[in-house]
């Protein structure tokens, strides 16, 4: 039973710390200029039956919750196409050249790179501020009695 006990507090606790060093990369790459794609928490298909489906799209990009919670990723304009051996989508058909990554200087790939592990050293020291500010309830010492001799 315990190990159901972890595996129940190990999922949602992987989730969002996937969430916050996705999230990293894809604040970084929107303030150095990149379009970004696609915005994934989990791997696969978007969760969902049907029509209804947890995916919605914004300003140019695709937001997906996906079923396999062990990852996630952000793809940005541009990011190893050549790798890949994928075409350009419609998006960068019509995309300025400034939009692609493989048009920022080294300095902006590399933070956007960083930018994630950054967020995962960052949000730990974050939720200890927030939980010392906030306080544990803890018994008050008081002494009942005191024994005599």
């Amino acid at each position: 039973m315990a190990l159901l006990d972890y595996l129940v507090a190990f999922i949602p606790m992987l989730g969002i710390l996937i969430f916050v060093h996705e999230l990293g990369h894809f604040l970084v790459a929107k303030a150095c200029g990149v379009r970004i794609l696609k915005f994934s928490l989990g791997f696969g298909p978007a969760i969902g039956f049907g029509n209804f489906r947890l995916r919605w799209e914004r300003g140019g990009t695709e937001y997906v919750i996906a079923w396999i919670p062990l990852g996630g990723f952000v793809k940005m304009l541009g990011e190893n196409l050549e790798v890949q051996g994928e075409e350009p989508d419609a998006a960068a058909i019509g995309a300025r050249p400034d939009e692609f990554l493989d048009a920022k200087p080294t300095w902006q790939k590399l933070s956007i790179s960083f930018a994630g592990p950054a967020m995962n050293l960052v949000f730990p020291v974050a939720v200890l501020v927030v939980g010392l500010m906030i306080g544990m309830p803890r018994a008050a010492t008081r002494i009942g009695t005191v024994d005599i001799g």
